[in-house]
């Protein structure tokens, strides 16, 4: 996953890649480890679950790629 972050991506794919994502997902109100493991739905359906927009979660997430 080297391109950008999209919402298809699975929040357990990005935190298995990019384990600073945690804080981001922490920061919007999605948790995405839950019982010890990450979440497995998308970014877009947890981000819907959380009433978040997904333009700027995504932005966030990206910047964390150009670290």
């Amino acid at each position: 996953m080297d391109k950008k972050i999209n919402g298809d991506v699975t929040i357990e794919d990005v935190v298995r890649l990019h384990p600073d994502s945690i804080d981001v997902f922490m920061k919007f109100g999605i948790k995405p480890i839950v019982c010890g493991d990450p979440m497995w739905g998308t970014i877009n359906e947890e981000a819907k679950k959380a009433n978040v927009d997904i333009n700027i979660l995504l932005k966030e997430l990206n910047k964390i790629l150009g670290k």
